[in-house]
């Protein structure tokens, strides 16, 4: 990873510290928002693809989501959350694939924000079978 972006408000984060810590190498640039970087309009997907940049960030808004219909695993309730944007894997069946037209990696580093989330739609959903997707991962 050549360059890494930082968004201001989580760069003494722990988590991003330690995300720092392992690219010693690379070139930390800060800013302001996540989609001052990610996802803009007229972007090389293709050319990016080749050296992605990663982007550490804080998630605000829309942590957990509904999952899309058909997309389910027999529960009464799906959802999905995204702690990262453009997966390092190239899954051919995931859904979220081709959603941003950026290659750039994108992590967001307050997990226990998505916990609270997630916790808070199984107290709603008491009693209802429940699954979070994640990826590859399913928490049910």
């Amino acid at each position: 990873m050549n360059t890494i972006y930082v968004e201001n408000e989580i760069k003494d984060n722990s988590r991003t510290l330690s995300i720092l810590s392992k690219f010693k190498r690379s070139r930390i640039l800060y800013i302001n928002k996540y989609s001052e970087i990610f996802n803009k309009k007229n972007q090389s997907f293709r050319l990016q693809k080749k050296d992605p940049l990663l982007i550490l960030a804080k998630k605000k808004n829309n942590l957990v989501l509904k999952a899309p219909e058909g997309f389910g695993i027999g529960a009464n309730k799906n959802y999905y959350f995204s702690h990262m944007y453009n997966c390092i894997y190239d899954c051919k069946y995931c859904f979220l694939q081709g959603l941003y037209s950026s290659a750039n990696y994108l992590v967001f580093v307050n997990y226990e924000d998505f916990l609270t989330q997630i916790k808070n739609l199984i107290t709603r959903n008491k009693g209802k079978s429940i699954t979070f997707f994640l990826g590859m991962t399913v928490i049910h």
